[in-house]
């Protein structure tokens, strides 16, 4: 099916490609509770998550850091960017980090266990690469992180 698309995509005009872009709902990736890639103070680039969405703006919270490094965005700045285009492995403080939102028990545990194991076994056929991508690389990330630290 990729190489059907890819053919598709090959073929359209220049004004048919740009139809398509103007048609692309980018606003549906920058949701509440969303992983990011954001520039903090320094020009780093680090794993973020949207805290925040008002109009054309984001509340983002740096992975391992408090709430108090929180920073607004306008959307299209360069200084974000798609998740874990920019970002790489763990980004927040060294000693300790700061997850306000991470709780943790044995029910939690075994229910992203569970999660895993579902994942690990379907089909990805029909999913989004943004919300595997998402999952894996950003919920299951902080997760495990969160346990080794």
């Amino acid at each position: 099916m990729y190489a059907a698309e890819v053919a598709a995509l090959n073929a359209m005009t220049l004004d048919e490609k740009k139809g398509l872009l103007d048609k692309y709902a980018y606003m549906d990736y920058f949701t509440k509770g969303s992983f990011i890639d954001a520039q903090d103070t320094t020009s780093a680039w680090c794993l973020a998550k949207i805290a925040e969405v008002k109009g054309n703006e984001l509340l983002v919270n740096y992975d391992g850091w408090s709430n108090k490094w929180n920073v607004w965005f306008k959307i299209r700045t360069y200084k974000l960017a798609a998740f874990r285009s920019r970002s790489v492995g763990y980004s927040g403080q060294n000693k300790v980090a700061i997850r306000n939102d991470f709780e943790f028990s044995s029910k939690i545990l075994h229910a992203m266990w569970a999660e895993v194991e579902k994942r690990i076994t379907q089909d990805m056929e029909g999913h989004l690469a943004h919300d595997i991508t998402q999952w894996y690389r950003g919920t299951l990330f902080v997760f495990v992180d969160s346990l080794m630290g």
